[in-house]
């Protein structure tokens, strides 16, 4: 992981005094107890409560039974403030949304920009009204992490983008399209456009 990194996550049970006593364990010392050591994460982040229902009693078992992308576009929904819930319904909700942006995916022919090839802003062109939506989602992230916010910027983007394919205004609905694909990439899900063949072919993390 290096010397330090930017982001330490917890749940809210280890706000304190965890994660106070665990930034003092983490100083590293040399032989005379001299500070040797840069700061171990710059930013703390305590998320809330997760809470699962009975018919979900972990993530293997959730990947198996379901698109893994769900989790993860669950996750993204939900503020990091806001407790959580998994259920059958807000997971089949989650992979409902899934499948819509995976048919966007498919009619504009984008590649997956998640894991391996995860792109961040500086290796993407942003164009157009692309680039004023990830300005915007841009803004919405900084502004206390609002993924929900974000999440739904994108999907009203993904509305625009087929209503401009469909007035013949193809280089707009490109440019968004683009643009929600690289965006949501960065967030970690990504957008098949084509058919898996097996629930583990898409197990994304």
């Amino acid at each position: 992981m290096g010397d330090d990194f930017d982001l330490h996550c917890g749940g809210l049970d280890l706000k304190f005094p965890h994660h106070e006593n665990e930034r003092a364990q983490a100083w590293r010392r040399d032989a005379s107890f001299r500070d040797i050591g840069a700061i171990t994460a710059w930013s703390w982040w305590a998320g809330e409560d997760e809470q699962v229902t009975r018919n979900f009693t972990s993530l293997t078992h959730l990947a198996e039974t379901s698109d893994p992308r769900a989790y993860r576009l669950l996750v993204l929904r939900s503020h990091y403030r806001s407790p959580l819930e998994v259920t059958t319904d807000t997971i089949a909700d989650a992979e409902r949304a899934l499948a819509r942006l995976d048919a966007f995916a498919r009619r504009f022919e984008l590649p997956a920009l998640a894991g391996d090839t995860l792109e961040v802003a500086s290796q993407h062109r942003f164009e157009g009204d692309g680039e004023a939506l990830y300005l915007e989602v841009g803004a919405v992230l900084d502004d206390d992490l609002k993924t929900p916010l974000a999440v739904a910027l994108l999907f009203d983007a993904l509305a625009s983008a087929n209503s401009a394919a469909d007035g013949g205004d193809g280089s707009r609905a490109q440019d968004l399209a683009d643009a929600i694909n690289a965006l949501f990439g960065a967030l970690g899900l990504s957008l098949h456009s084509r058919e898996m063949t097996s629930i583990r072919s898409v197990l994304t993390w």
